[in-house]
């Protein structure tokens, strides 16, 4: 379902149509994945070169994920079913497990679910939540998330805080279901781990290698 609160002039009435049509159709193309709902303050739908772009957005996902950022820009005219988008400033993530922020993210949707997702920024951040708490954050210049596996790389200038221990790297992936640290050492460019590791913590999960 699209919300459209004001649209941009330059649309046509049979492009904002269009944009209902598109989205109605991809979606009843899979009617038991989940349904990403889009909401927006204005939208232009670019016919002939299959553009679509839509300012001051806001996309939930059934499945927990929701995304804002001041702009969103695809080139696919399936929308969800198999596109990818690219959000542009101030990007806020919201996961079933934690959140992110960024300057710029791109989203591949497969099937109205998300596939993949990569965010930048100066730096980009991560968190996941627990119960009334920070289980842990990071930062970096790139995050990739690989919702297959749940994890979480970070990769140039990267730095994960958890509890009183902390890693710097140039990459790390954090694993969100076992809590778990590693650094890769074919990542590394021959750069060293810096690790900071509480002593009342050093049994604790998650783990640094």
């Amino acid at each position: 379902m699209v919300n459209l609160r004001r649209v941009n002039h330059r649309v046509s009435y049979a492009a904002y149509c269009a944009a209902f049509i598109v989205l109605g159709a991809a979606m009843a193309a899979n009617p038991l994945a989940d349904k990403p709902k889009l909401d927006a303050a204005s939208m232009e739908l670019d016919v002939p070169n299959n553009v679509f772009i839509v300012t001051a957005v806001r996309i939930t996902t059934e499945t927990g994920y929701v995304i804002k950022a001041g702009q969103a820009r695809t080139t696919d005219a399936n929308n969800f079913y198999n596109s990818k988008w690219t959000f542009t400033n101030k990007v806020e993530i919201t996961t079933p497990d934690g959140s992110s922020t960024a300057d710029a993210a791109v989203i591949s949707f497969i099937d109205n679910q998300i596939s993949t997702l990569h965010i930048a920024g100066s730096p980009a951040t991560f968190e996941q939540h627990g119960v009334d708490k920070v289980v842990a954050q990071g930062h970096a210049d790139n995050i990739d998330y690989d919702l297959a596996h749940h994890t979480v790389r970070l990769s140039n200038h990267a730095w994960i805080s958890y509890g009183q221990n902390e890693c710097r790297a140039v990459s790390l992936v954090y694993n969100i279901t076992r809590q778990l640290i590693s650094a890769p050492p074919e990542e590394q460019q021959g750069e060293r781990i810096n690790c900071t590791i509480a002593p009342s913590a050093a049994n604790s999960k998650p783990e640094s290698p």
